[in-house]
């Protein structure tokens, strides 16, 4: 499904389900469903306008407006950051940068990691050893956790 039209009404609710989960995991949503906190870093987009970070977060507070849009009416307006253009690489290592700092960011489960760096080696020709770097890891852990997947 997220392998053809990213801009497709079925893959789009899908994601949106799958990142409402993934809220709801996390401390992300009790964290949002208390009025007093607020959205505080802008959410990025690429050139092209898709999230590069703040999935989680938009897809949650799309949800809460959704849901009770007086209580939650702060949420009609996000603060998002456009890039300039870069590649690939370079939105890999800025997500690396930005995940691995910890507020009320989610852990990713050790599976959702290994999927990541899977797709980021296929797609962009990480090495395990540049993957290491990128995510602050020994490269034998991140040949433990591909292997774990595997």
């Amino acid at each position: 499904m997220f392998s053809g039209d990213a801009e497709m009404w079925d893959a789009q609710q899908a994601q949106h389900e799958l990142l409402l989960q993934l809220a709801n995991k996390s401390d992300l949503a009790k964290y949002f469903e208390e009025n007093a906190n607020q959205q505080v870093d802008p959410i990025l987009l690429d050139e092209n306008g898709f999230v590069v970070n703040g999935n989680r977060r938009l897809s949650y507070w799309r949800e809460l407006l959704h849901k009770e849009s007086t209580k939650y009416g702060h949420f009609r307006h996000i603060d998002a950051a456009v890039l300039p253009h870069c590649d690939e690489k370079e939105i890999d290592r800025l997500e690396a940068t930005l995940q691995i700092e910890k507020d009320i960011k989610a852990d990713y489960s050790w599976d959702a990691r290994a999927n990541m760096m899977l797709a980021k080696q296929k797609r962009d020709g990480f090495s395990n050893k540049e993957l290491g770097e990128l995510y602050g890891m020994k490269e034998s852990d991140v040949e433990e956790l591909l292997d774990m997947r595997a």
